[in-house]
This record gives C-alpha cells, sequence and structure tokens, in this order.
C-alpha cells in the first residue's frame, strides 16, 4: 500500500465576514477538489484527512487498482478540466440549453473513451463505467448554472448593508463629523 502526505487546508467562510474576502470567491467557484476527486477515483486512490501532531492532513492511500494507464489518466483529466473549472461555473444557461450540453457532452466524451480505451488502458468492463460516473457527476456540477443560480447564491451571501443611527444624527448632525471641533 502506497500514499501520499499534503497539508490539509481547513477552509471556512461566514456569510457576515465575506465583503471583500476573495478566498470566500475561491472556495465558491474552485474546482481543485472536485478534479482531485476524479483523479483519484481513476487511480484507485482514496484521501483521508486526518489529525496529527495538532495539523490536519490529507492522506492519499493506494486501495485499488488504476481504471487507466498513466496516458489514459491524464487525457482524461485534461478533459475534466475543459469541462469542470471555475469558468464554467459562472455561466448563465436556460434548462433547454442544459440539455442540449449534457447531450453533446455524453455523445462526446463517450466517443473519445470508446475511440482511446485500449492506448489508455481502460478494460471494456470498466468503460461505462468510467464514463457514466464522470458524467453523472459533471451533470450535477453543470445544473449550477440554470438560470444563474450559482451567482444568485452568492451574490446573497456577500451583500453589505449600512444602517444610519438616527439618534446619533440628532445628536451631532449629518455633517458634524467633518466639521472641527
Amino acid at each position: 500500500m502506497s500514499g501520499t502526505e499534503t497539508e490539509y487546508q481547513n477552509q471556512t467562510s461566514s456569510n457576515r465576514a465575506v465583503i471583500n474576502d476573495q478566498s470566500f470567491m475561491h472556495t465558491r467557484i474552485n474546482a481543485d477538489p472536485i478534479i482531485n476527486k476524479i483523479e483519484n477515483f481513476l487511480k484507485g486512490n482514496r484521501v483521508y484527512v486526518v489529525r496529527e501532531n495538532g495539523k490536519y492532513l490529507e492522506k492519499t492511500i493506494e486501495l485499488g487498482n488504476a481504471l487507466a494507464n498513466a496516458n489514459g489518466i491524464n487525457q482524461i483529466m485534461n478533459k475534466v478540466h475543459t469541462m469542470i473549472n471555475p469558468q464554467i461555473v459562472q455561466g448563465n444557461i436556460k434548462v433547454d440549453f442544459y440539455y442540449t450540453i449534457v447531450g453533446d457532452m455524453r455523445e462526446d466524451f463517450a466517443f473519445e473513451m470508446l475511440e482511446n480505451c485500449d492506448d489508455w488502458g481502460i478494460a471494456d468492463e470498466k468503460l461505462d463505467y468510467i464514463t457514466n460516473t464522470i458524467l453523472n457527476f459533471f451533470e450535477i456540477y453543470l445544473t449550477r448554472l440554470i438560470d444563474n443560480k450559482e451567482r444568485d447564491s452568492y451574490a446573497d451571501s456577500i451583500t453589505s448593508k449600512e444602517v444610519i443611527d438616527g439618534n446619533f444624527l440628532k445628536k451631532r448632525g449629518a455633517l458634524s463629523s467633518f466639521m472641527k471641533q
């Protein structure tokens, strides 16, 4: 059993403290964790987060056999990067177009997998499993684009409201802070 360790970056966000926080937006649109899960799926790896010596670490453990050879995993991941990325999730499409995209994407991806399965070291009995697992996930990911709901959801999270205290204005006057005392 082999594996790797990387330090885990614990990311949290709050609706109140994110007005100018780039990490909030990064967390919302960052596709890297999703892409890493797909890559680990192809490699037969499992990632666990454990705490050691007061630090959180990601441990990657090889639990099974890779579903494709190194070239195959690389080529599939190149395709995945074009389908799942921060730019894609910020789109705005209508439901009808969503179904068109999903249909076209399924056809193209399945064709590429079938055409290259021998060169990529993919066993025939694993072809549908790999294709459907990746595409089913992508279909769910892509729903974030429908009717701009993703942008709407994070726009609500970063809304700022200012309240003017009427009692303060009565006591000091609206422009009192600009005058010499």
